[in-house]
């Protein structure tokens, strides 16, 4: 549940809270039991406080998509099949919804991704252990992670719990102009 909510409110969320705006492509690749599963896409677009986050299976086809705007606490989820938009309750990051029973350390490691300086940390808990790097990039720090005393924006990510190993990453970041049009909600769809 914590990787979907990072996926598609957090990380997003916490992008477009940056007074900086582009787009990030993360790739999710999960393995369970030793089989891989069909490798999911995610894009977010994101400026001043609103973002919009698409999620694609290997061929192409949205599997979801979702449009935020911090400025008046609005999640919304797209569902372009039926031409619905329905709101959801905003989440933020506080002490309630991060994991204090884990264990972080630095590992000391520092690694170029997409032309940032990224740390790695690893955190353990009693069901697994997560592998992150983070950028503490000005275009991109300013916020805590699930894990008090984390800062910054993960660019690699991997979960292994639970006979399951997920690893998520950026594949490319674009700083670009993003346009008002390209965030704003479809027109004609009926909201719930």
């Amino acid at each position: 549940m914590k990787i979907f909510l990072f996926l598609f409110i957090f990380l997003p969320s916490l992008l477009s809270a940056q007074k900086i705006q582009g787009e990030a492509q993360y790739e999710i690749r999960t393995i369970y039991k030793g089989e891989e599963y069909n490798a999911k896409f995610i894009t977010i677009t994101y400026k001043n406080g609103m973002y919009r986050s698409v999620e694609k299976d290997s061929t192409g086809k949205i599997i979801s998509e979702y449009s935020g705007n911090r400025k008046d606490s609005a999640l919304y989820r797209i569902d372009r099949e039926t031409q619905m938009i329905f709101r959801l309750p905003w989440v933020e990051v506080d002490r309630n919804t991060r994991d204090t029973n884990s264990v972080i350390s630095q590992t000391g490691r520092d690694s170029l991704m997409c032309g940032f300086k990224c740390t790695e940390y690893k955190v353990t808990n009693k069901i697994g252990f997560t592998t992150l790097w983070m950028t503490l990039d000005p275009r991109a720090d300013g916020f805590e992670m699930f894990y008090p005393g984390m800062k910054g924006v993960p660019f690699l990510m991997q979960t292994v719990a639970f006979n399951v190993d997920m690893t998520i990453r950026v594949t490319k970041y674009l700083d670009r102009k993003v346009t008002d049009k390209e965030l704003a909600l479809p027109k004609g769809y009926k909201i719930e």
